[in-house]
Order: C-alpha cells, then structure tokens, then sequence
C-alpha cells in the first residue's frame, strides 16, 4: 500500500506542479529536488520504520557463561533429583495426541477419507492466500513483491482444476525435502534482505514420512499433501507413490526403527554408500526377514516406490522402539544436536528451535507440534511472575529436562541452574546486542548451551526479559 501510494505520487508529482502553478512558480529544478527527495524517501522508509531487519554480524564463537563441562550432557544430567522419571507413559501419549489431533495441532493423514470434496480441498487451497499477502513481502533481493508475483503464484496452485470430490493418494517421502506454503522454490520475507528466514517455508519431511497426496500444481512439479505436522507443498520428485492406501498403511505399520543419532548414512548390500541420510525421529520399516537391514523408500521414473534393503551407519544409531520419555532421554538426545547448524522451518536440511523440539519428542514417540506457538497451545504453560525476584524462584524450582521456555516465536529445553544463572540447550539464530551504531543481531545459527542472559542491553531485551511461559511436560493438561 505504502509503496504504491508513494509511487503514485511520485509519477505525478510534476503533472501537480505545473498544473496547479502554470506560471512555473516552482522551477524544474526544485521539482527534480523534490523527486530525489521522495526517491530517497521511498527507499529510506524501510531502514527508518525498522522494516529492514538490524544488521547482522558473527556472533561469539563461545557462549558467555558457558564453562566447557556444561556442553555435557551427564553435567546436568547429575544435577537431576530424577532423571528417570517417566514423564509421559505410553498411555498418556496416545491421550495427547488424540487430543492434539482434536485440536488441530497436528494431523493424521491415514484420517483423510478416500476422496476428498472439491469445496475442502479449494478451502484449504485458498486459506494460505491471506498469510502470504499479510507476511511475504519482498523478493531475496528486497524488492517488494508485486500483484504480479501475487498472480503467478496463485496461478501454479492451479485453483481452477479442482472438480467434483478428488481421489487421494498416499506415498512416502524418499528423502528428506521442504515442505513449502506454496508451490515454488522462491523466496519471499516479511522484511527486506531478511533471507534467511524465508516466509513460504513451512517445515520439512523426513526421510519415509507418510503423506496423502491431495493435489498436483499447475506445472505438475508439486505435490499438496496432508503429513503428520501438517498441509504443505513438497517436490513431486522427493514423493514416490504407494499402490494404494493398504499398501501405505501396511509400510507405516512396519516402520518400527527409529534413528536416534542425530544423523545416519546407508550402505546397500554392495556395501555402496549411499549420499541419503536420517536424521534424529525418523522411522523407517526393517527389511523382510533381516534384522540387521532397513527397506528404504525410493522412486523410479514413473513416481512409484519401491523399496531398497540398506545397512544403517552406525547400525547402534537406530532403535528398534521409542525410548521412554524422561528428562535423561531428552537431555541426551538434545546434546547429541549440540553445534549443529540453524534452519528456518527446516531449511538447509536442519531445523530451528521448535524442530529440534520435535525430533527429540519423536525418539520418545511424542508427535509433538511443529511451531513454537503450536507447542505453547499444546503442553500445560505457567506464567511467569513480573516481578525479578519471583520469576527467577520460579525457574529454580522448575525441574531441567522436563520443561521447555517459551517466549513469543522461539522455544528452549530447561537445563538447570548454576550460580543463579538458568541455562537452556536451543536452536538459536542469533542475540539482539546493542553497539554504539545500535542494535544489531549477533548471528549464532547452531544448537548452542546458554543462559538467559543473551542479548542484555538490547533494544528488545534479553531471553530472561522476554520469557512468558514454562511449559511442562509433567503434569498433563487436564481439558
């Protein structure tokens, strides 16, 4: 709005003044002024309304606070009065995750029926539309994003092919891939220049997760399918399609291994290395009649899957059930990410903070949601006290391995407490700091230990300041 307001003005800034003064009381020479005044204008405007994210820098390669014993896990773990007690027994999660799905946090695809009406689907087509309008705003280079470029996407999502009810389909995902708002590779940020945290990616899909396919885009390059976290668009080449639903709920019944390294290769029968990997929650299905091998899904020419019989490297970096889920575990899995590199929504083949959320609740078998906000609505939150002195008594009291840290759009896993200081393990991007030019954000993207310290000073203030919530995986929420 600003921008074409501002740009039509500009284009008739001259028709103004020689209309409204045809003796020329203002000479061309003050109008091209004033033009370069509003040129300059219209690209300051950004930069002076804080549009343009802070600058960005190399943050620390060493967390301040942070002694070299507590990048361990067994350094916390020993701090812990019970580091084995059962948070969530098998029951109770099932009960969460029927309730989640009551919710809407996240899906069952194996819910969806065989067909779907033409009214849903073009619903749930349609209902991205307003986030991308309201959020995506600028191309990767910075240019604001046109009605055009509106258009063209809109256009591949190919609306108008939608009739009667649609035939669903079910297939795995054969490697791990994106999962996008849109049908497009282009990057599209909610502020200038901001590209790394692009606004189209959604998630992403692990290595043999089972998805139900529900339509194909215009360029038949995409695939809309319904996953467990939810609705997205995926690469067509990195799906390939099962039989029929049988055959696709039958592998996900098998896929009983899970990886709990943070990453696993695999080697084929041949004894041929594979470039696929895993990372940490994903499941895959054992070979027929071999233990010691896993069926890994992939793709032929026609989209299809089959399956190939594979070794996984380390073998003892896959389980063959979920591990119980108690602070122990979940410590030991978190550490186990330690300085491995950011991804906004799972871009670069990694995760943000709330994925490395999600993966340490799939090694316990815990579907927890994708986003921060999705998790806060999730688990049983307690807010935190204003006051200084109640707020830091509380998080003393909070039991480290069994609590996440919420604040608005990034999410921690509670360490403890050393020296009055609360320490977290998290995916951080970077710290609000403040210099003598202003605030800048000092780039981290890796799993990083800390306190709550970081980003003190700043105008946005640091991680204890911005805290809201504790959220609890003991107790339950009672609804």
């Amino acid at each position: 709005m600003y921008f074409g307001l501002m740009g039509f003005y500009l284009y008739n800034v001259e028709t103004c003044y020689v209309g409204i003064h045809p003796l020329h009381y203002f000479s061309r020479d003050l109008m091209k002024t004033h033009k370069m005044l509003l040129i300059f204008l219209i690209g300051a405007f950004p930069w002076l309304t804080g549009a343009y994210p802070p600058k960005t820098i190399n943050g620390p390669e060493h967390m301040p606070q942070v002694e070299p014993e507590m990048k361990q896990a067994n350094y916390w773990i020993r701090k812990l009065a019970e580091p084995d007690r059962i948070l969530l027994s098998p029951a109770e999660i099932q009960a969460l995750r029927e309730h989640w799905l009551e919710q809407g946090l996240i899906l069952d695809p194996d819910g969806i029926p065989e067909r779907i009406s033409r009214s849903i689907l073009r619903e749930w087509l349609r209902s991205d539309f307003a986030y991308l309008r309201r959020v995506a705003r600028y191309h990767a280079d910075g240019r604001p994003l046109t009605a055009q470029d509106y258009a063209v996407i809109e256009q591949n999502v190919n609306l108008k092919s939608v009739q009667g009810s649609n035939l669903i389909g079910w297939g795995l995902a054969v490697r791990r891939t994106p999962l996008r708002l849109f049908p497009t590779t282009e990057i599209a940020t909610a502020k200038p220049l901001d590209i790394e945290f692009d606004a189209l990616q959604s998630s992403s899909l692990r290595l043999a997760e089972p998805v139900a396919i529900l339509h194909r885009s215009l360029d038949e390059k995409w695939l809309y399918v319904a996953a467990g976290i939810e609705r997205g668009w995926v690469a067509a080449a990195d799906v390939g399609r099962m039989e029929n639903r049988l055959a696709w709920q039958h592998y996900s019944a098998r896929a009983t291994r899970v990886v709990m390294g943070r990453e696993i290769r695999f080697q084929t029968t041949a004894k041929k290395l594979l470039a696929d990997t895993a990372l940490m929650g994903c499941q895959l299905a054992p070979a027929e009649g071999e233990k010691q091998l896993l069926d890994l899904p992939r793709r032929d020419a026609q989209g299809r899957i089959f399956f190939l019989a594979v070794r996984p490297l380390p073998p003892e970096a896959v389980s063959c059930e979920t591990k119980p889920c108690t602070p122990r575990v979940l410590i030991e899995q978190a550490f186990k990410w330690l300085d491995s590199p950011y991804g906004w929504g799972g871009g670069g083949g990694y995760g943000d903070c709330s994925e490395l959320i999600r993966r340490l609740g799939l090694t316990c078998g815990v579907p927890f949601p994708r986003s921060t906000t999705g998790l806060r609505q999730a688990l049983t939150a307690q807010m935190l006290p204003s006051s200084a002195g109640d707020k830091d008594k509380l998080l003393s009291s909070l039991p480290g391995g069994a609590t996440l840290l919420y604040l608005p759009g990034h999410i921690m896993l509670l360490l403890g407490v050393e020296k009055n200081r609360t320490y977290v393990i998290h995916n951080l991007y970077g710290i609000h700091a403040r210099t003598q030019e202003g605030d800048v954000i000092q780039r981290v993207a890796r799993v990083v230990v800390s306190d709550l310290s970081l980003g003190a000073g700043s105008k946005k203030g640091s991680l204890w300041q911005r805290l809201e919530a504790a959220l609890k995986l003991d107790p339950l929420l009672d609804k």
